[in-house]
């Protein structure tokens, strides 16, 4: 079929009603439930502006959220301050460390010379005690120790090493060369007390021997029964020497200053 158009009115008319067809079709498309661009674009734009909505509590007139920003420098604060948690933490205990081997060798520095310097005045006041023990053990070898010797009683001389005032002859003697070690007798004094420590040892060994049936010369207990009298009687010549000799004490300061041994300039610069 075809249609005349004879009038301009006309023309206008149809290419109106022909121009709302597509638009027509589109709209009964969508109703009937097939999505179309534009029901899509709108969708899309719902279901960003929910979402944004839904994962950030704060967001801005966009819709875009501005969250992981935050989280991001709030992690960044949180690394920060435990990196410099971590280095306070380093630091004090560095100086704990410090300060506690301080105090440690100052307190061993001040306990150590007091003790040193109080050994040798306990020791320096022992020794007269010593040596009065020494001096009685002395007289009691000719009644004592003499009379087991002469007989080859190797039980009587074992036994009697082991009694009072035998048995601290070590003793006494350590505490009186402990005494005068600063002394000028230091050196005769320890050699008197290894001699005497040795002819003391030599007599008990030989006991020993005779005690386990060995073989012994009849004349070798006397004979070291002298030998432990002359060592006693040396190491208490030369023990008495070094007992009365008084405890050396390092001069002050002031006393170096009495005695011209430091000047006074040196003194007033300090």
């Amino acid at each position: 079929m075809k249609f005349i158009v004879t009038h301009p009115f006309h023309f206008l008319s149809i290419l109106l009603a022909g121009s709302s067809i597509p638009k027509c079709s589109r709209a009964w498309s969508s109703a009937d439930g097939i999505p179309t661009s534009a029901s899509r674009n709108s969708k899309r734009r719902r279901i960003s502006s929910s979402s944004s909505h839904f994962s950030s509590p704060h967001h801005n007139t966009r819709g875009a959220a501005t969250f992981p920003s935050a989280v991001t420098n709030d992690g960044d604060v949180s690394l920060s301050s435990k990196r410099s948690n971590r280095n306070h933490d380093s630091s004090r205990r560095e100086v704990l460390r410090q300060s506690f081997i301080t105090v440690t060798l100052a307190t061993i520095g001040a306990i150590s010379v007091p003790k040193a310097a109080l050994a040798d005045v306990t020791n320096k006041i022992a020794s007269s005690t010593a040596l009065r023990s020494l001096k009685r053990a002395q007289d009691q070898l000719p009644t004592k120790l003499l009379p087991e010797a002469q007989r080859n009683n190797f039980v009587g001389v074992k036994a009697r090493l082991r009694e009072a005032p035998f048995d601290e002859f070590r003793k006494n003697a350590l505490i009186l060369v402990r005494g005068g070690e600063d002394g000028p007798k230091a050196s005769d004094l320890l050699l008197a007390y290894k001699e005497l420590i040795a002819a003391v040892e030599a007599m008990d060994a030989t006991a020993s021997l005779g005690m386990k049936g060995r073989s012994v010369d009849s004349f070798r207990l006397g004979t070291q029964y002298e030998d432990v009298a002359k060592a006693l009687d040396s190491f208490l010549k030369v023990g008495s020497e070094a007992a009365s000799i008084p405890l050396q004490e390092s001069p002050s300061m002031q006393d170096n200053l009495r005695y011209g041994s430091i000047d006074s300039k040196v003194l007033k610069s300090e």
